[in-house]
């Protein structure tokens, strides 16, 4: 598997999100609209599937299917029926895009990616396409501009409730988990503490 440097993942999101934003003629605002990104701009289908049993795997949150240009999601993921998954969700989401971008003659011939829960595995341990995968979504749900930004805007409220934790409000505002927020966060060199 070839080695794919952080900037040069980030730098495949940001033009993904610049091909999606002028094929729209609008700008990307946040939330980044990953489902659409991966319906419209990509031409894949996207659906919910009980994939521990369609995969024979109880680790598994999402799947590309090459041949037929699919995505599955692991139905537990369903923000409809499940909405604390709605983080989650749009991160599988963006990490079977980033696989799709990345990884296509690979995956070809594989015929299907798949994105593993993590259960806290070492750096090491993790298949280098699904640190790439997870990079590049973490990159493509919180591009580095659109963060600073909003981050400036968050930590210039005057008046904030006592608790008040800006990476949660981050996290609100790009619809994504708190953890995938932090970890971005620290990553772009942002401090993330209360108050």
């Amino acid at each position: 598997m070839k080695f794919i440097p952080k900037k040069r993942l980030e730098r495949a999101a940001d033009n993904l999100l610049m091909e999606f934003s002028q094929a729209r003629s609008s700008s990307i605002d946040i939330p980044v609209p990953v489902e659409d990104i991966l319906e419209g701009h990509f031409g894949l289908s996207l659906s919910f599937e009980n994939l521990s049993a369609l995969l024979g795997r109880d680790d598994v949150l999402g799947a590309t299917f090459v041949d037929k240009r699919e995505v599955s999601i692991d139905q537990t993921l369903d923000p409809e029926e499940n909405p604390g998954t709605e983080g989650r969700f749009r991160f599988t989401v963006a990490h079977e895009i980033g696989h799709w971008l990345l990884h296509a003659p690979t995956l070809r011939n594989e015929g299907v990616s798949h994105a593993l829960r993590e259960k806290k595995p070492k750096r090491t341990d993790k298949d280098p396409r699904e640190w790439q995968a997870d990079y590049f979504a973490a990159c493509l749900l919180m591009p580095k501009a659109l963060l600073l930004t909003q981050w400036d805007e968050v930590r210039a409220v005057k008046k904030r409730p006592i608790g008040f934790d800006a990476s949660n409000e981050m996290a609100r505002r790009f619809q994504v988990s708190e953890q995938a927020m932090r970890i971005r966060l620290h990553d772009v060199g942002l401090a993330v503490s209360q108050g």
